[in-house]
């Protein structure tokens, strides 16, 4: 398969593309899907920092323009970044794991290629995403010592919003998809059996929702 076909394929065959991925695993193909993914990436954390305004009323904090820019700044990078650190990450950390049920696959390129090319469901989620949070609330983050509650009254108001809701299920609805390509993957890259491969990619994954969600959902409390 070229390029084209395995992007096509993974929506219409993911299965046999991620078998000829590993079969003939071209990184600099992958690098392309995350890259791609983390441009979008980047995107939505300029969307969402651009959303949120910091009120500081604290001593020494009275540069408020400095402080927008480099918060705007951090998520850019942030934004880029994750997504491409997090990849050989993810990678070592389902390929060790997959030992445990005796996976013996190879991490480079076999397995980055195909845990990269996982990615490629979640750019089009993160677009729809995009589209979401542009709708979303201006709120401002009142940082204060005589104000504490004013910062979790205005999370409430941003995490309640239907648009950021939406948003955040969107892109869980990609991150589960590309999960279940990833399952194929390891099932596949290590030979393992598909009960195998689910506890392999699914315990990182309900840890990961966990740290994540957790305590979105008692702020949002």
């Amino acid at each position: 398969m070229n390029f084209n076909e395995r992007i096509i394929g993974m929506f219409t065959k993911p299965d046999e593309t991620i078998k000829d991925i590993i079969k003939e695993p071209r990184i600099e193909e992958a690098l392309v899907v995350v890259g791609v993914y983390a441009i979008f990436a980047m995107i939505v954390a300029y969307i969402s920092a651009s959303h949120i305004n910091y009120i500081y009323d604290m001593p020494g904090m009275s540069d408020m323009g400095a402080l927008r820019t480099i918060t705007t700044i951090t998520s850019l990078v942030f934004g880029f970044l994750t997504p491409i650190i997090g990849w050989p990450i993810v990678t070592g950390i389902l390929h060790l794991f997959s030992m445990v049920f005796g996976g013996d696959g190879k991490f480079y390129p076999n397995m980055l290629t195909a845990i990269g090319y996982t990615d490629v469901v979640k750019i089009i989620f993160v677009i729809v995403s995009i589209i979401l949070l542009t709708q979303t609330p201006y709120v401002t983050l009142e940082i204060s010592q005589s104000n504490p509650t004013g910062t979790i009254s205005a999370l409430n108001e941003l995490y309640g919003n239907v648009f950021y809701i939406a948003s955040t299920i969107v892109g869980l609805l990609g991150l589960l998809w590309s999960c279940w390509l990833g399952v194929l993957a390891i099932k596949n890259g290590e030979k393992l059996s598909m009960t195998q491969a689910l506890i392999v990619v699914g315990v990182p994954l309900v840890l990961y929702l966990a740290f994540t969600y957790g305590g979105m959902l008692l702020t949002a409390l």
